[in-house]
């Protein structure tokens, strides 16, 4: 996982936004607390890669971050398959809706 955030990290159109503080990428364990497989135990624990963007995000800034991570992580995937012996590990890339209420939102009082 650390391998594919530092990729992702340097993926061209999300190193720019990540450079200026308009994106941020981490790891942490599965929101769901499942293992990633279902078919018998797995070593290690499920984690997820969350890109975060802060401040407004236009809906084609979004797509292109979108694209981006999906084309960064097909080619982090190839790439290991040419270094490391076995399948790459399986992904899914989910977008996540916003909570409905936070920090600058009408919900807590703010503006």
């Amino acid at each position: 996982m650390h391998a594919l955030r530092k990729w992702l990290e340097r993926e061209r159109g999300l190193e720019i936004l990540v450079a200026d503080d308009e994106l941020s990428i981490h790891e942490q364990p599965r929101a769901d607390g499942r293992d990633a497989g279902s078919d018998g135990p797995v070593m290690g624990v499920a984690m997820d890669i969350m890109l975060v963007m802060t401040g407004a995000v236009a809906p084609r800034l979004f797509d292109l971050v979108l694209a981006r991570t999906r084309s960064g992580v097909e080619a982090w995937r190839k790439n290991r398959r040419s270094v490391e012996p076995g399948d790459p590990p399986e992904v899914e890339i989910t977008p996540i809706d916003p909570p409905e209420s936070g920090p600058g939102t009408p919900d807590n009082g703010e503006e």
